[in-house]
This record gives structure tokens, C-alpha cells and sequence, in this order.
């Protein structure tokens, strides 16, 4: 993560190179996005419409469980995405003035865009307009960023991006960190409803609720990303703690081993021991704790000096 701080990377080749295949890559994924959100979606207010409510004539409020793990996955991606790209971005030549600017409104839509569903089930269709619209600028500033990078790292020369906008790009990960942790809270009490009764009729189905038990297949496709994005994600925020000299490591040994506990706890449940359900509750509050332990210390620590 030595870009995040440094400039010359030009002079280390290997870095260098890497650096450029992630801009390429993040130009893939803006594109992958839209498509995603075209197939999902569409671009029109019926099809998103019909989309959260089914039908025109006689709409149905969308899931609150569907809706919390759209939000779940989308502040992920755009809070990794920003922080890298606009990392890479502080080091380019655009005005030093402007640069603030920048951050902050592509840090708004990507944070507008990753909620937007959220907003919409808690204040109607009305906002709809608002989720498209979010979603167009965020992905039309998002490419003119990462190409004008691309294209100064190719034939400029990278500066140092100062310790403010350092802070700013961190500060950002951090905030759009907090939501996502808060929307985990939200995606638990959806499904199970933080009860273990409601852990085991999640995993082992309930005739009398019409839920029928969670296949190893189902499992093992919310088991296997999670087993390295929990990690990656503790990492990235111990990394920052380092960096203002305030490690936690508690906090960070805490969260990377109940976050593992928590992913294999679904398939313990169904396949070896009901009883498994107080560890999966115990080991989810103890990852949200440690991780918004960690936000905050660090968060208020980056600005100390």
C-alpha cells in the first residue's frame, strides 16, 4: 500500500507497473458495473421500480433483508475503489485546489449511489430518480478520474499528495467503513433477527415460517469470498492504524478471528451442531465491535499530529 503515502513510483518499476494494470482494471470494473447495474436494474424508473416493488398496480415494499445486502456489497466495493483511485489520483499534477473538491464529490455519489436502495425502502419511489442519477455521476466522474490518472502516470511525473489529502481519502474510507459495519448490523437483524431462534430457523428452516434449510451449496458461495475479504479488509484498516501509530492489535487479532469464526458458523449450524448458533452471535457482535473499535481509533488518531 506504499502509494497510498509516497510518490516516485516510477522509480520502482515493479510497483510501477502494478499501479498502472490496477487503473486499467478499475476502468474493467466501471464498465462490469454498469453492466451489472443495467442487467439488475435497468435505466429506466419502471424497471427499477419493478425491481423493488414488483408490480405497478399493486406494489409490495421490497425486502429489507434484499435491500440491506445490495447496500452490504455495494459499500465494499466503493469504499475500496475510492480509496485506491483516489490515492493514486492525489499524486497527479490536477490543481491542489481542486483535488479536495474531487474527493469529496466522488466520495458523495459513491456514498449516495451505495445507499440508495436503503433510501428508497425507507422513503418510497420517490427516490428512485435519485439512485440512477447518483449512479451515472458516480460512474461517469469515477472514469474520467481513473483515465486522467492512467494517463498522467503513463507521460507525467507523480508528486507527493500531502498529508491533508492523505487524511481526506482515509477519512472517507473510514466514514463509508462506519455505514458498512452499521449495514451489517442492518443485514444480521434482517435474516436472523438477533435471536438464536432466529439463527436456527435461518440455517435449519422452520416449516411454520415456509423457510426451508440452506443447502451447501448456498453456504459455501457466502463461505468462499468472505474468506478472504474478511482479512482483506481487517488488513487495510490495521494498516492505517500503523501508519498513525495507533496498531490495536487486540482489536485486529479480535476481528480477523471472529470474523473466520463467523463465516464457517452458518455451515456448523446446518451440518454439525445447532448449539453453534450462540458462537455465530457472539462471534458476529464481536467482529462489528472490533471493527468500529478500530475505525474509531484510528479516525481520530490520523489527526493528532
Amino acid at each position: 500500500m506504499r502509494f497510498f503515502v509516497t510518490a516516485n513510483i516510477k522509480k520502482n518499476k515493479p510497483l510501477y507497473i502494478l499501479v498502472l494494470f490496477l487503473l486499467v482494471f478499475s476502468l474493467f470494473y466501471l464498465v462490469t458495473s454498469t453492466l451489472e447495474f443495467y442487467s439488475k436494474y435497468g435505466f429506466s424508473f419502471k424497471s427499477i421500480f419493478l425491481y423493488f416493488y414488483s408490480d405497478f398496480e399493486m406494489p409490495e415494499k421490497p425486502s429489507l433483508a434484499l435491500v440491506s445486502e445490495n447496500i452490504h456489497i455495494s459499500l465494499f466495493m466503493v469504499s475500496f475503489f475510492l480509496l485506491i483511485n483516489l490515492s493514486l489520483f492525489n499524486l497527479t499534477g490536477f490543481s491542489d485546489r481542486l483535488k479536495p473538491i474531487v474527493n469529496l464529490v466522488l466520495s458523495f455519489f459513491g456514498f449516495t449511489h451505495a445507499i440508495s436502495d436503503f433510501l428508497i425502502y425507507l422513503l418510497g419511489p420517490y427516490l428512485i430518480h435519485l439512485k440512477l442519477l447518483s449512479f451515472l455521476l458516480f460512474i461517469t466522474l469515477s472514469l474520467c478520474l481513473v483515465l486522467y490518472t492512467l494517463l498522467y502516470f503513463l507521460f507525467g511525473e507523480d508528486k507527493n499528495p500531502g498529508l491533508s489529502l492523505l487524511r481526506l481519502s482515509v477519512t472517507a474510507f473510514f466514514l463509508l467503513s462506519f455505514y458498512f459495519i452499521f449495514f451489517n448490523f442492518i443485514l444480521f437483524y434482517s435474516k436472523m433477527d438477533f435471536s438464536i431462534d432466529g439463527i436456527i430457523n435461518y440455517y435449519l428452516g422452520n416449516p411454520q415460517l415456509y423457510t426451508k434449510p440452506k443447502t451447501f451449496e448456498g453456504l459455501i458461495k457466502v463461505v468462499n469470498p468472505h474468506t478472504i475479504l474478511i482479512p482483506s479488509f481487517v488488513l487495510t484498516l490495521a494498516h492505517f492504524s500503523s501508519l498513525t501509530k495507533s496498531i490495536g492489535k487486540v482489536a485486529t487479532v479480535l476481528a480477523v478471528v471472529a470474523g473466520s469464526v463467523d463465516n464457517i458458523c452458518g455451515l456448523l449450524i446446518r451440518y454439525v451442531w445447532v448449539e453453534f448458533a450462540y458462537l455465530k452471535l457472539l462471534s458476529f457482535f464481536t467482529l462489528q465491535l472490533s471493527l468500529t473499535y478500530i475505525c474509531i481509533y484510528s479516525l481520530l488518531d490520523s489527526f493528532k499530529d
